[in-house]
């Protein structure tokens, strides 16, 4: 889903990384999102447009649309 803008449907609040707690140097907090992409946003225009994906990330993963 790399380059997709996505809407945040839902914030989870502050959670530990996990990428960070798994080198055992801290346990960093981050912010949690459920983001949804439209399915013609990620395979084109012969997508459903009923059809959307949801995908939990981690703020350092999310860029500002433009």
């Amino acid at each position: 889903m790399r380059n997709r803008v996505g809407t945040v449907d839902l914030y989870h609040g502050a959670h530990v990384l996990p990428d960070v707690s798994a080198t055992l140097t801290c346990e960093a907090s981050e912010h949690l999102y459920t983001v949804r992409f439209t399915a013609r946003n990620l395979w084109g225009p012969d997508a459903d447009p009923k059809h959307s994906v949801t995908a939990d990330l981690w703020e350092s993963y999310l860029a500002p649309a433009d």
